[in-house]
């Protein structure tokens, strides 16, 4: 639609690079040949899922030999944290991931082939606290997270105790607020099926220590973060706002000594978060005829071509 330009489409039918040459005249444009990696990402294979418990190694297999050679990412959260993971090639396009989870809560496994998603991601892992038919357990949202000012509650698995005066449960709350470790009223309802629903209301922001005390109880204490969805924490070294000063400081990690440069501009940014927002609007714009450009070695050449233009019209 436009007059010099030009739109090339082509189906490639087999993974790997594929070179793109583009010729003028007979002559290479600037650049050419291009390179363009072709991947097949639904080829992209998850297997072998094992057992996934919390403080237990847990496990997974990728297939990607049918998806193309490029770089292959996966990361492992819950609540917004990472969780400790490890990859291993194992050859022959197949990786092992392993990661270690320390909450009974829900994983999600991001899995990233050259910066795109595969076709499952993100994979949902529900980890399970280890069972035993002697040992009553403990589980729900309410042991890790919570909003202020909210019900919340988490499920006492009893294995028979019948008796509410078996398990003694504390919630306090953060030290570091007014009243320190304020004791948190807790309300305890017997459920059909003989387990406990334990509900509580917490008050102020920050860690709260959950204690479940009976004679064999794994995992306590919990700590449940509470949080303020309102209220928001900015950072004093760039333009990011955080929910809650645990999420703060987990951002502030990325303040380092390394700056974070724009692709196009080069300019840095003490913060990514910063870069990323400029980026979008990054924009390297020409002074004699406003066409603007993203990259600054097609604006260089652009440049070059009213150099050019200036010279002939000179010459005539």
């Amino acid at each position: 639609s436009t007059p010099g330009v030009y739109r090339v489409e082509y189906v490639p039918i087999k993974i790997g690079t594929h070179s793109i040459a583009i010729t003028v005249g007979g002559r290479s444009i600037p650049s050419s040949p291009f390179n363009c990696e072709v991947l097949n990402l639904p080829s992209v294979l998850v297997t072998d899922v094992g057992p996934t418990k919390i403080d237990a190694e847990c496990s997974f297999i990728l297939n990607v030999a049918e998806a193309g050679h490029v770089d292959l990412t996966v990361a492992v959260r819950t609540f917004d944290q990472e969780v400790k993971h490890n990859l291993r090639d194992m050859s022959r396009g197949q990786y092992q991931v392993m990661y270690y989870p320390q909450l009974a809560t829900s994983n999600k496994v991001d899995i990233r082939y050259n910066g795109l998603s595969v076709t499952e991601s993100p994979i949902v892992m529900n980890i399970e606290t280890p069972v035993s038919d002697k040992e009553p357990t403990v589980t729900g949202l309410g042991l890790y997270k919570a909003r202020v000012g909210k019900n919340t509650s988490f499920i006492i698995e009893t294995l028979g105790v019948t008796e509410q005066q078996a398990f003694n449960i504390f919630v306090t709350g953060p030290g570091d607020v007014v009243p320190p470790n304020e004791v948190i009223v807790v309300k305890c309802h017997k459920q059909k099926d003989n387990n406990l629903l334990v509900e509580f209301k917490p008050r102020t922001t920050g860690p709260h220590r959950i204690e479940v005390l009976q004679e064999q109880v794994s995992g306590s204490p919990y700590v449940c973060q509470v949080y303020n969805p309102v209220a928001v924490y900015d950072c004093k070294k760039c333009s990011r706002r955080c929910r809650d000063n645990e999420a703060l400081t987990r951002h502030l990690k990325i303040h380092n000594e390394d700056f974070k440069q724009c692709p196009f501009c080069r300019q840095n940014f003490p913060c990514i978060y910063d870069m990323i927002t400029h980026k979008k609007d990054c924009f390297f714009v020409c002074n004699l005829c406003d066409k603007r450009f993203k990259r600054i070695g097609k604006f260089n050449r652009h440049k070059r071509m009213h150099i050019i233009e200036s010279k002939r019209w000179s010459l005539t």
